[in-house]
């Protein structure tokens, strides 16, 4: 399955910095005895969050906002706001040098220090190493948004920009906020809805931030207090995170088989036929021994990707619970298996690709009628002739090349689906029950059709064949398929899946208590 984890695992504990905190605002009255008094109680009003500016902010307070920073971003973000019905003062060093914006964009360009006192709700664009040089006396009680990136996506320890802010400013109410967003999407009104965390330790200060994110277009995500500001910079730094160690173990499988083919195709079948070592012999490692080891690793690959869900229920039944917490190392396999699965859809592709290219008897025997051998005068030299014996293939396949690619069809046909159904955008649009059906059902269906795909050209003389005390390529490809379905079976039988069933219903088994010897 290489979409959402199914229910039975159990998701590492983040941070409480790293968790979104909603920020709920109850009104300071006591609730009255309605039982004594008779009286209904008063209707609740909705609790107000960072999601839902309050009416003040939305109606009576003033849109008014000062950009400190005319650089790309400054001018994006004010044109933006201006465009949002903000009116909008941007702050620059050099005012006469700011390069013009939209013409439907009103924005007044003055200096930093007048732009600093305009307005009460100040954003902060300039880098970080230049904030000494703001007029920082006039941040005092004023709500300073800052939008800076950390330099280092894995310094999460470090002190944040935005808190080094407060340190300059300690009486500012500094939020962060923005710095998700490009200045490319600011100016061009792209990403719209995308989510931007604001994180403050004035509530206040970011339920007024995330007015001004709602109406530029963007969804606000309370982040909690200025501290989550060390992680919120490093997200737009990080490269992939979890894309790492899926793409390595890819990468260190390709190249195992990679090698495994050269050893056994060229090296030990040329060594065995007493040769001759001519560049004949490596020519299929530019195209044909690429193309088997993308068959080899997207096998194993994808065998890997359920294998980890059959461990975790293996695991289960031995426990007899789901409340305990899954091994670390099994806990990273679980929450790997959609880029495992995506890696492998990729490779599975590229295969199919290769394969239709060098699709011919000459280069898979296998899938064909035996050739017809005909004896021939063969041109050797100028004026010079020998009778030699050519192979005529035939261009039908045989059974066997016909279910192996059917069989491969399928697979690919239905991880494809499954891939699909991986998007966001797709998933979110099925139910429980289909997405489950798509990612658990019909991946099984291709996990089978691809171990039937290898299978069909795995059980004949040729492919067992071992050379050089080593079994061949194609059935070392099989191994982690078959073993992945063959303990799947078991946990088909219906007592077995019914128990495990329960176990992930939160049923627990118990160990019998055991009674204490009666005295003699």
């Amino acid at each position: 399955m290489y979409g959402q984890p199914p229910p039975q695992v159990l998701p590492q504990a983040l941070p409480t910095s790293a968790l979104p905190v909603p920020v709920t605002l109850t009104p300071d009255t006591k609730e009255e005895d309605s039982e004594e008094s008779g009286a209904p109680l008063p209707a609740k009003e909705p609790p107000e969050s960072v999601n839902d500016p309050p009416e003040s902010v939305k109606e009576s307070e003033e849109r008014h906002l000062s950009v400190l920073g005319a650089g790309d971003y400054g001018r994006a973000l004010a044109g933006r706001a201006a465009l949002c019905g903000w009116r909008v003062t941007l702050g620059s060093r050099r005012p006469t040098r700011v390069p013009a914006l939209a013409e439907d964009a009103d924005v007044t360009v003055v200096s930093t220090e007048k732009a600093a006192a305009a307005a009460d709700l100040l954003v902060v664009c300039v880098p970080a190493h230049f904030y000494h040089s703001l007029p920082l006396d006039l941040l005092a009680n004023k709500v300073v948004v800052d939008v800076s990136n950390g330099v280092s996506a894995e310094e999460v320890s470090q002190l944040a920009n935005a808190e080094r802010l407060q340190a300059l400013a300690p009486t500012a109410k500094v939020v962060k906020a923005f710095n998700v967003v490009s200045a490319y999407a600011l100016e061009r009104g792209l990403q719209a809805g995308k989510q931007v965390m604001v994180a403050g330790e004035s509530a206040s200060a970011r339920r007024r931030v995330a007015g001004l994110v709602s109406d530029l277009g963007f969804f606000p995500v309370d982040s909690g207090g200025l501290r989550a500001a060390r992680r919120i910079e490093t997200l737009p730094l990080q490269l992939f995170p979890a894309w790492r160690v899926p793409g390595l173990l890819c990468l260190l499988m390709f190249m195992l088989s990679y090698i495994y083919l050269l050893l056994s195709d060229q090296v030990c079948l040329t060594a065995e036929a007493g040769g001759p070592w001519t560049p004949e012999v490596f020519q299929p490692l530019l195209m044909v021994n690429i193309n088997k080891a993308l068959a080899m690793t997207a096998g194993t690959t994808l065998a890997a990707t359920y294998l980890a869900g059959v461990v975790a229920a293996y695991l289960q039944l031995l426990r007899g619970t789901k409340y305990r917490r899954f091994p670390g190392w099994l806990d990273n396999w679980l929450r790997m298996r959609k880029q495992l699965g995506l890696l492998m859809l990729a490779m599975a592709a590229m295969h199919a690709c290769m394969s239709a290219a060098v699709w011919s008897p000459r280069y898979l025997p296998l899938a064909y009628q035996p050739p017809t051998l005909i004896e021939a005068e063969v041109v050797v030299a100028e004026n010079e002739t020998e009778t030699q014996q050519v192979a005529v293939f035939n261009r039908g396949m045989h059974w066997r090349g016909e279910t192996f690619l059917s069989a491969g069809a399928v697979a690919l046909s239905l991880l494809s689906v499954i891939g699909i159904t991986s998007l966001p955008s797709v998933g979110a649009s099925l139910s429980w029950r289909e997405f489950m059906f798509v990612q658990s059902g019909l991946g099984w269906a291709a996990l089978v059709a691809a171990t039937a795909h290898a299978l069909v050209l795995a059980l004949t003389p040729q492919t067992l064949e071992v050379r050089c005390m080593a079994p061949p390529p194609l059935q070392v490809s099989l191994y982690l398929p078959v073993l992945t379905v063959l303990l799947k079976l078991p946990l088909l039988v219906p007592p077995v899946a019914r128990h495990l069933s329960d176990i992930r219903g939160g049923h627990e088994r118990r160990r019998a208590a055991v009674a204490p010897a009666s005295p003699p």
